[in-house]
Parts: C-alpha cells; structure tokens; sequence
C-alpha cells in the first residue's frame, strides 16, 4: 500500500517541476523531497538527432532505475509557415541519500553535432516522515480499521511579510491550502476581513495549483489561494479575521476482517468534509511621527520624482500639460497628487491620473503613478512655475523625505485671437468691439466744490433751517392767534399800521426822488406826514390843524424839538408844491429829515407806552428806510485756486493731456474739495489713458456723492463692458430694489433740500388750516394734505441720512491689481486660492483684518484679497 502512494505521488510530481535551460539540454526535477523517497528526474533535448547522453546521479543520490529514452515531434503552423521539433527525453527515478540542500549534477550530450550540458539543480531534501493515523491517504490497521484524516493533513494558512510597520506601510498577506490527503475541492470560502485596512487583491487564481511545500519539515501540497495588499488607514494593534473554507476530502474505506489479496478491489471511497480556519493575526501599526510637511500626500516607502512640461514655448489659450511621475516602492496606489502652483491668469484643470507597474514586480506596491496637470495661458509673457514638493515617509530611514523639482521657465506668445484686440500684459483681455460711440465728454460748467466729506443734512445750515421752519410756524402760530385778536380793534388796527403805511409813502416817495420828480416827491412827502400823524393819533382831517397836532404829539410823549421839526417838514412841503424847483439836495435833506422825525416820534411813543428805550427799534428802523432809500449792496467772492485748477485740468485733457489733466483734477482733492463732476472729470481721463481701473474707481465715487449722475452712470456702463470678469448678480427682493432705485435718484444734498422744502410746505398747509376759515371738507383736505406732506419730508430725511451714510462707508472697492488671487484665508500660507479676480471688478468688503480684506462678489461667494489689490470708493 505504501509502495503504491509512492508511486501515485512521484507520478504526480513529475509534472510540477521546473525546467533550467542550458543551450538546448534541460532538466526536470521536484524542489522538494524527502530522505529515501523516490523521484523521477527526466532530461530533454531538442534536436534531430542526439548521440553519446551521459549522466551520473553523484554520491547524494541512489539511482533506481533507468534511463529510459524516449522521442516526440511537435508541428506548429504559424501564419501558413510550418515548423517541426524533435524532442528526445532520458529518465532516471532516483533517491535521496541525506537531508539538506543536494545538487543533482549535470548531463551531457552530443546534439546535431555540438556538445552540450544541463546545469546543475539544487533540491532541498528534508528527514522522512512517519506515517501518521491520517497519513496523506487513509490507510487501515492490522485489525481492518480505517484511517481518518487528521488537522495535520490538510488546513489553511494566512500569513503576513510583516506584522510591525507604520501607518500607510504596505503588507503582503497570502492565504494558502496545505494538504497530504486526496482533496476534491473546497466549498464556502470566507476570506479574511481587514478592518483598519485598505485592502486589494494581488492574485486571485481560477484553478487550485498545487506545489510540493516543506512546513515544518514535512512534505505538503500548498495552492495559493489569495495574495493581497493591505495597508494600515489608523495606528494601534489591528486584528485581522480568521478565513474559513470547507475542505472535501476522500477517505478510503476497507472491509473489517483478516487481511485478503482481494481486499483492495473491494474498497469503497467516501468524501468527508472538514472546516478549516486560519488564526486571528494582530499586526501592531505606529503613528507617522508629528510634523509632516504640507506637501506630504500620504506616501510611505521610497520613491524619486520626476517634473516636466510637454512645451516650454505657446501662446495665449493654447493647451499644455504638466506631468509629475513619482517612482519607488511602497503605498504607491494611495499616494495624492502634489500640489502645484500656477501663475494667477492661468486656467488649470482637474488632474489626470495614470499608474504603471514595474516588470517583474507588484504593480500595486512598485511602479510609477504619473500625473497630468493641464493648464492654458491666457496672457503673454515669460512665467516662472514655481518648484513642486513631494514628501513621502521613509521607512527605512524613518523620517520624512522632501523631493523639490527646478523652476520650469515657460514663454507665452501672443496667440491669433489676440491680435488686433487691447492687451494688458498679465491679465486676459478681450478684443474692445467697435460699438460706434465713445463715453461722454467732461463736465465743463460749474463744478459745485465742496469741501470733502461735507454734507448739508446735519450741518449747522441745515440745522438753523429746520429750527427757523419749526420757529416760524410757532412764532406764526401764535402771531395768528393774538392777531385775530388784535383785529378786532379798528383803532388799535389802525395805529399799529400808521408805521408802516408811513414807510410804504416814503419809499414811493424816495422813488420820485431818485427820478427827479419834483412836485410828485412833495406830494407823496406831505400825504406821508399827515397820513402818519392821523393814524397815529386817530385824528380826523378836519381836525388836523397845527394846534391839534402839536397837542396831540404832546400827549402821546413826544418833545417839543421833534413835535417843532415834524410841523416844519409839514410847512416846507406845503411851500414847496407852490414854489420852483430847489434842487435835488433839498429834496434829499427833507427825505432825510422825514425819516429821522417819524423814527423819533414812533420810538417815543413806543417808549412811553411799553416803559423803556426805543432806542432799539428806532436803530432797526432806521437801518431799514436807510436800506429802502439807498438800495442793496451785494458782495462777490473772489475766484478760488480749485477754480483754476478746474479750468486748467479742463484745458489739458481738451488738449489731449491725459496725464496733465488727472494730476490737476488731483491736486484738487488734494487741497480739500470734491464733487461728482470733479471725480467724473478724472474717470474720463483715466479712461482715456487706458487706466481701466481707476477710471471705474472715479466713475463709482461720483455716482456715490450723485446718484442720479447719468452722464457717470453710461460711462461706467461702458468702461465696465471692458473688463474681464463676468459675475452673475445675485438678484435682489423686488421691494428692496424699488427702494434702492427711488434713493439712489438723488443725493444726499438733493433729499436734504426736498425735506427742507417739504417740511416747510407741510408748515404752510398747517398754517392756512389754523387760520383760513373754510367749509368742513376744505379743512380736511388742508389737514390730509399736510399730513403727506410731513410723511413725505420724513421719507427724503431717511434717504438724505442713508446716502450720506453710504457716502461716508468704505464697504465697497474696486480692483486695481493686474490679477489678484482671493484666497480662503488672510494669508498667503496654509491656504488655497478660490477663485481669481481681474482689475476693474467691484466687490464688497466685508471685514478688514491687517492687510487682508474679506470681500463678496455679485454671485454670492466671498474670500480674502489683499488690501492692496483693493481701492475702497
């Protein structure tokens, strides 16, 4: 029985071997064998005819029997060419003698004529082992017993190359099949778990191949079952799973009794299924040490890098790539991209990955992982890229590796759809379309200077007009009241007016004066004495003689000089309207004195009937008549420097003097002053001179002091038709914008003149509704009236303070930088960058922190730009 399981195993064996070539003379032969175990060793030569074979098993070996020759021919038809080999073979079954490492040594022939020899095979020869009670088939006992199979016979193994590594280090595990007993397959795999691991598949063989195996010093059968690599996602001890599989074995089974010759052809074969399992495997995985470097992508093992660009040279909007390869050995399949950089006005795209194995090695733990960068230029120039950086962790060296690339110099030329077009060097232009019109010419009139940051809502002037509205409708108000009250007294009604009606007289009077109206000028004198005096005193015409006059001034305080000159004007009158003309001097001298004695008389009568001086009044009064007689004097600024500085900006940029004319407009608001003709003036000049920019910059600032600026607002329409971002505005709630666009209609100073005027009429309308005696619905009328009035003065206050407050915040800008990166952060380290940003568009700021700015475009998104890339407006 023993004798024909070795022959059934050496039959088997033959056909795993493995064949070593010198010239045309190999040898077959197992890589494992026991001590006494026979085993076939075949040699082959290919040739048409092979003569004087020799070989000699050594002192290691016994030779059992042969050699046995043998002869084939093989026939290949290849693309209808036919080609035939004639293979003549020699076999030996031999012995080993002793354990350990044994050479079988080489043959030689003669072969078509050339002599040959094989090399020398190296088999490891292990100890003999003792046949067990589940030997590698059942065997039976002397009592007729059966044999079963045993753990020892067949089970299953995972083991691992390494069970110490760090974080991210790779690890081959292979799963293997061990059997001495006859196998039939194997059902219900369960392949191991790796949890904490990233895991796949290495080999993963169809069909169970079986090699000859020593563990433990004895002979097995092993199949691969699985090979994988893992790699450690987290530190600690992590445990792998055991596998299961069931195994399906045949046993043998021979009829209890005394021992027959016959018994072997009556055996009978039963499969017997067993449950195999591996052990758990606990791997002890180390943190990566602290302090990795930004560039580190999560490589561990070694590698090398390797940098390039597929051109050096091309022009604007012209595709090209960057390629980065890292090489080496290690977690190669989980590495990341490296970052890399490039110049702000280039597009880059997302990154392409390719991976390449090594010959001969595992592709998932060697090879190369290459990465494509693509990227177009869109402005000319020479631009450096800056060095990438790839760090990785050594695992041998155990620390962390940093490989930097050279600087790659790249030059961009100016592609075809550039020509003809405006081009900035460093930002993306487009080509500026012939739209048959150009912005708007200056403003050339009146400047209306200011001095800057003055608003007319809350200052002193707007305040003193509020009160003198306010004052005026108490002190009217009031005056209303007792006036009607007064009215009622003819007598009282009328002394109150003989003053004035006194005052209308001279002033007719002064006019015949002035045109040299003799006999008029007397006559309007005389009715202005005698009217005053009859009002005054409430004396009747007929009544009116000197006696009664004199006695009546007497009575009401007045002293004799006055009551005296008062009745010679009337005496001098009366002469001169029957006596010829005396000249224009006298005419003026009996004015003046007219208006010296009424003032004295009034005075003195107002004096003694309120108790003190009319000195006062007498003075206001007689300033008055001093007015109405001599007329109004009117005084003129002199010319102010900002004027000239106007005028001459204006010259320069006629003249075609851009430059000339943005210094002036300048020099300017250097000195204080502002407007939104000024800032429109020097947004055109910066248009013209191809400052983008701040030609936005200015166009902006003067609809912020005027919102309603037209002339501003096309010619930032159209300057902004010039730059290169195209934002979509997020849109506003309808109301809201309603709102704006009403308060945007004006500017401040305009909404502060409407409150004002507003105010006042609202004071009116109040005014005529106290006062003016109406039917029921005319009063309400009056009353509703007033009351939208007020309303609507309130709402031009609230717009007047909200564009002054916009005014007065720095909550917008515009970017005056070429390009300007908008980063996640207010640094340039330890950040990304967003999104990018061209000269001319305006964002809102919404912290300023340091240096950076925290901005918001039109579509919502926000980053952080540099505040010097940002000019507030």
């Amino acid at each position: 029985m023993i004798n024909r399981l070795k022959l059934t195993m050496l039959l088997a064996f033959m056909a795993i071997c493995f064949p070593l070539f010198s010239q045309n003379l190999s040898v077959q032969a197992p890589r494992v064998v026991a001590v006494g175990e026979r085993f076939s060793v075949v040699f082959s030569a290919e040739g048409s005819k092979v003569e004087d074979f020799k070989w000699e098993p050594g002192g290691d070996f016994n030779l059992v029997w042969g050699p046995v020759a043998g002869y084939s021919t093989s026939y290949v038809n290849n693309n209808g060419k036919s080609s035939r080999t004639e293979t003549h073979t020699f076999s030996y079954v031999i012995e080993a003698k002793k354990e350990g490492r044994c050479s079988i040594p080489s043959a030689s022939a003669v072969i078509s004529g050339k002599e040959c020899s094989s090399s020398e095979v190296s088999i490891e020869v292990i100890a003999a082992s003792a046949p067990s009670s589940g030997g590698s088939t059942s065997g039976e006992t002397s009592s007729g017993q059966t044999s079963r199979t045993s753990s020892d016979d067949v089970f299953i193994s995972l083991s691992l190359n390494k069970k110490k590594v760090v974080v991210g280090e790779p690890i081959i595990a292979t799963l293997k099949l061990y059997t001495n007993a006859d196998l039939s397959g194997v059902e219900s795999p369960q392949f191991p778990v790796f949890n904490g691991f990233w895991s796949q598949e290495i080999d993963a063989p169809v069909n169970l191949d079986f090699q000859r195996e020593n563990v433990g010093g004895r002979l097995y059968q092993s199949a691969l079952l699985r090979r994988y690599m893992i790699i450690p996602q987290q530190s600690g001890s992590l445990v792998i799973e055991p596998a299961e599989m069931v195994a399906v074995v045949i046993e043998r089974n021979s009829p209890r009794g005394g021992a027959s010759i016959f018994d072997s052809f009556f055996d009978n074969y039963q499969s017997i299924r067993k449950r195999l399992r591996t052990e758990s495997i606990t791997v002890d995985v180390s943190p990566l040490p602290s302090g990795a470097p930004e560039s580190f992508k999560g490589g561990v093992g070694k590698f090398s890098m390797e940098v390039s660009v597929n051109k050096d040279t091309l022009k604007t909007h012209e595709a090209a790539t960057l390629n980065v390869s890292i090489t080496g050995t290690g977690n190669i399949v989980l590495t990341e991209p490296p970052q890399v950089s490039f110049p702000a006005d280039f597009e880059s795209y997302d990154v392409k990955t390719l991976s390449y194995g090594n010959s001969g090695k595992n592709p998932l733990t060697s090879g190369v992982r290459s990465y494509e960068y693509p990227f177009i230029p869109r402005s000319t120039g020479t631009f450096d890229l800056e060095p990438v950086e790839y760090t990785y962790y050594d695992i041998q060296s155990r620390k962390y590796v940093t490989l930097r690339s050279k600087p790659i110099r790249l030059t961009v030329l100016q592609g075809e759809e550039d020509k003809g077009g405006v081009f900035a060097p460093g930002v993306n232009r487009q080509s500026v379309k012939n739209l048959n019109e150009d912005i708007r010419f200056i403003a050339t009139g009146e400047p209306g200077f200011r001095r800057s940051g003055h608003f007319f809502i809350a200052s002193p002037a707007f305040y003193i007009l509020t009160g003198a509205v306010i004052a005026v409708f108490a002190i009217v108000l009031a005056a209303g009241r007792k006036l009607i009250k007064r009215n009622s007294d003819l007598v009282s009604v009328r002394n109150r007016k003989a003053t004035k009606m006194a005052l209308k007289r001279l002033h007719a009077a002064g006019e015949y004066l002035k045109g040299g109206m003799y006999s008029a000028f007397y006559e309007e004198l005389h009715k202005a004495l005698l009217g005053y005096v009859s009002d005054k005193l409430s004396m009747a015409a007929v009544d009116m003689t000197k006696e009664n006059i004199a006695g009546g001034l007497a009575g009401r305080g007045v002293d004799e000089s006055t009551r005296d000159a008062f009745l010679g004007l009337i005496d001098a009158c009366e002469f001169a309207r029957y006596s010829p003309d005396a000249g224009n001097d006298a005419m003026q001298n009996h004015y003046n004195e007219a208006v010296n004695v009424i003032s004295k008389i009034d005075g003195m009568i107002k004096a003694r009937k309120n108790g003190r001086s009319g000195g006062v009044r007498t003075a206001v009064l007689v300033f008055a008549l001093a007015v109405a007689g001599a007329g109004t004097v009117h005084a003129e600024s002199a010319a102010d420097n900002p004027m000239d500085a106007w005028a001459a900006a204006n010259a320069d940029y006629e003249d075609g003097d851009w430059a000339g004319a943005i210094e002036k407009y300048g020099s300017v608001l250097s000195a204080g002053y502002e407007s939104d003709r000024l800032y429109y003036n020097m947004g055109n000049a910066y248009y013209k001179s191809g400052n983008l920019p701040y030609a936005i910059l200015n166009y902006e600032r003067a609809l912020k002091l005027n919102p309603s600026f037209e002339d501003a607002r096309n010619n930032l329409e159209m300057a902004n038709g010039f730059t290169v971002d195209r934002i979509e505005k997020v849109p506003d709630f309808i109301l809201k914008t309603w709102v704006d666009n009403l308060g945007l209609s004006m500017s401040s100073d305009g909404w502060a003149v409407l409150f004002i005027v507003l105010f006042a009429a609202s004071a009116v309308v109040f005014l005529i509704f106290f006062f003016v005696r109406a039917v029921r619905a005319g009063k309400a009328a009056l009353f509703v009236t007033g009351t939208v009035l007020f309303v609507f003065s309130l709402i031009s206050l609230s717009f007047s303070f909200a564009r002054k407050a916009d005014y007065m915040s720095e909550d917008y800008g515009i970017v005056v930088s070429a390009v300007s990166s908008v980063r996640s952060s207010p640094s340039d380290e330890n950040t990304k960058s967003l999104f990018v940003l061209h000269e001319g568009t305006k964002v809102e700021i919404l912290e300023v922190l340091g240096d950076w700015s925290k901005v918001e475009i039109a579509d919502g998104r926000q980053g952080w730009m540099e505040g010097k890339d940002i000019e507030t407006i």
